[in-house]
């Protein structure tokens, strides 16, 4: 470290474009705060806006919301619909089964009535051309 001398030394402590420096750094200091309060007033003014636009998106959700309530209802609706349609072909279902199970026992009925017919027309036609 080189020596510094202790004795006082007539004039200013600090290099002479000092003062010049200081000022340069003062307006710095001064242009740096009116840039920063532009700068908020700027933010704000975009935060407002945001706000504003937000505000204004919330309630097209809001609207798109109660339209989906309303389709979800109508589909509600539509379900209650179908299963009730669902409950009518159950019915039919079932009253299909109790009409093919007497089909078919009326269709055994008609066989027999057939067989016993020609058995007794057989039985007839032998016993009047002598054939028994």
């Amino acid at each position: 470290m080189p020596d510094v001398p202790i004795d006082f030394m007539p004039g200013p402590h600090y290099p002479r474009d000092m003062e010049a420096r200081i000022a340069v750094l003062e307006h710095i200091a001064k242009t740096t705060a009116a840039s920063l309060e532009r700068v908020e007033q700027r933010q704000e003014q975009m935060l407002d806006r945001m706000d504003r636009r937000f505000d204004s998106i919330d309630h097209k959700f809001e609207l798109i919301d109660r339209k989906f309530e309303l389709v979800d209802r109508k589909f509600e609706l539509i379900d209650r619909r179908f299963e009730a349609v669902d409950r009518r072909f159950d019915s039919m279902d079932q009253r299909w089964v109790t009409l093919n199970l007497h089909h078919r026992q009326d269709f055994l009925w008609l066989i027999a009535v057939q067989v016993a017919t020609v058995g007794g027309l057989l039985t007839a036609m032998a016993r009047g051309f002598h054939w028994l």
